[in-house]
């Protein structure tokens, strides 16, 4: 199930929820206030959309990050069962988007992992990337997880200031966890937020 939530009247913008967690455990729930001032009012898309969403999802990762799954690998974490996805999108015309950014959380019993966030180059520095962790933080406390993590690259600096702005710690690190050639290897710090059962300021 993908739900469409309006975040901006101004640029078209839009946030498109998307879990088989939500139809099992939080039907027709929301997950705190958005920067607009119009009702939140999600639907069901088409599968067409759907689609293309994850291809843009997919480029967009591989353009940010480089290769880490297969398009079948991408597709296959977004339909198992314990994921939620969002993606923020603009609207190009009536018919189209243009992907902003994206977020995919996995969630196993009290813990949730954010397997992946990407933020389209162009919309760095407008808000998109605190929008995606807050609403992720926002449907981890309506599961009732205790506790977000997540792997980021040791020389990844920027990103780690970003997150430890949204309170997560150092808590670990993986040696050698990203491999992009056999001789380039970088360690991974593991960060974690332990969450308070309040709402991220959206």
């Amino acid at each position: 199930m993908i739900k469409k939530v309006p975040v901006s009247r101004k640029n078209r913008s839009y946030s498109w929820e998307w879990s088989k967690l939500n139809q099992r455990l939080v039907k027709n729930a929301t997950y705190g206030p958005v920067t607009s001032n119009f009702s939140m009012k999600p639907k069901i898309i088409s599968k067409l959309i759907e689609q293309y969403l994850v291809k843009q999802a997919f480029k967009l990762q591989i353009h940010r990050h480089g290769m880490r799954w297969s398009l079948e690998g991408f597709r296959g974490i977004l339909n198992s069962d314990y994921f939620w996805a969002c993606f923020v999108t603009s609207a190009v015309n009536n018919f189209s988007y243009r992907l902003r950014g994206f977020i995919i959380l996995n969630i196993i019993g009290k813990e949730s992992e954010i397997l992946s966030i990407s933020v389209n180059s162009k919309e760095r520095k407008k808000g998109t990337g605190n929008y995606l962790i807050k609403r992720a933080i926002n449907f981890s406390i309506s599961q009732n997880v205790t506790s977000v993590f997540l792997e980021v690259s040791k020389t990844n600096r920027p990103a780690i200031r970003f997150y430890c702005r949204h309170r997560f710690v150092n808590v670990g690190l993986r040696k050698n966890y990203y491999r992009f050639s056999s001789t380039n290897k970088k360690d991974a710090v593991i960060m974690c937020l332990h969450l308070q059962q309040k709402r991220a300021e959206i």
